[in-house]
């Protein structure tokens, strides 16, 4: 007569063959990585030592490895099983609630943390422009001249919550009555300062954000940092989705991550040159060097740091520094 092994996500079973149990494993407290392994098809300890007993048992359910026994899934028995199992269907289904919450808890990984924060400043960035470009259009209702000496965003917001009208005009060498503006009433400036005051905050919260992730990159992926810099290094696992992705990609690929418009363009029109540059655009060399090297000083950089991914995805030892100078060694000199 036939028995079956099963394993629910708290305990491993034997049954006859009329389905009544002749052996329970419970998981206690190790229940989590049980069901871990089980959902991936693996074998655990209570199933081999419930075999070590019932060596005849068919396994029930999905093994990767068979290791020579005599594997089932049909629905049939699998109905059967549950019918068996019914009176406690209230402990399988708070342990498979339990599983489910702990496997996406386990599931999230430090990338997935990066690339929220990454995604964080960039939605922040967004949100700012839009806000400071409303405010200029408002301010230079007031006061043009000193809007449109300023190209810096935050430049300008700083300047015109700390000073009057008056002094920002002086330092452009006019007085009010050369200026193109309007004399607004107090109550007329104070909605166009709170709004500057919402960008200003704005500013702030993306600086402590950005720190922030220079931090968690830093640690988490030293030699990547080093190479890329922290900020532009989490951009680049941001558009890739994973440290592991970008550490198999080509280095010309992570050239060019950031300017995928560019390099559809260039495909779709073959006489529009491809991109030289993406995310990469903003390290800190590439204003060391002149224009017409920096697609060399892209190429350069992006083998470096194809090399860093691959030393972080697989924890070697911190090489960073000794990467950031060959780059420097080849693009500087």
């Amino acid at each position: 007569m036939p028995k079956y092994l099963y394993s629910s996500s708290f305990a491993t079973f034997v049954f006859d063959d009329s389905f009544r149990v002749l052996l329970e494993e419970p998981f206690g407290e190790l229940a989590i990585d049980y069901g871990a392994a089980l959902s991936e098809g693996e074998w655990i300890k209570p199933e081999e030592q419930a075999l070590k007993v019932h060596k005849e048992a068919v396994v029930v359910g999905f093994k990767k490895e068979n290791k020579g026994l005599k594997m089932l899934s049909d629905s049939k028995t699998l109905l059967s099983i549950k019918e068996a199992l019914r009176g406690r269907v209230f402990e399988i289904q708070s342990a498979d609630v339990l599983l489910t919450k702990q496997l996406v808890k386990r599931s999230l990984s430090s990338d997935d943390i990066v690339i929220e924060a990454s995604r964080g400043i960039r939605e922040l960035e967004k949100d700012v422009n839009m806000l400071v470009k409303r405010l200029r259009g408002w301010y230079e209702l007031y006061n043009p001249e000193t809007s449109r000496s300023i190209s810096d965003n935050e430049k300008f917001v700083a300047e015109i919550l700390s000073k009057e009208k008056d002094e920002l005009l002086a330092e452009l060498k006019l007085t009010p009555e050369k200026s193109m503006g309007s004399n607004f009433q107090p109550h007329d400036l104070t909605p166009i300062l709170q709004l500057a005051t919402q960008a200003s905050n704005m500013y702030k919260l993306k600086d402590e954000h950005k720190k922030y992730l220079s931090n968690l990159m830093t640690s988490m992926y030293p030699n990547l940092s080093a190479v890329a810099s922290p900020i532009i290094a989490a951009e680049l696992l941001a558009s890739v989705g994973s440290l592991r992705r970008l550490a198999m990609m080509p280095s010309s690929t992570i050239q060019v991550l950031g300017a995928e418009k560019a390099l559809f363009k260039h495909l779709r029109n073959k006489s529009v040159k491809p991109p030289k540059h993406g995310y990469l655009v903003n390290h800190p060399i590439m204003s060391k060097v002149p224009p017409e090297k920096r697609g060399r000083t892209a190429r350069v950089l992006s083998d470096k740091i194809s090399i860093a991914c691959r030393i972080d995805f697989f924890k070697g030892e911190f090489r960073g520094e000794e990467l950031m100078k060959s780059v420097e060694d080849a693009v500087l000199k």
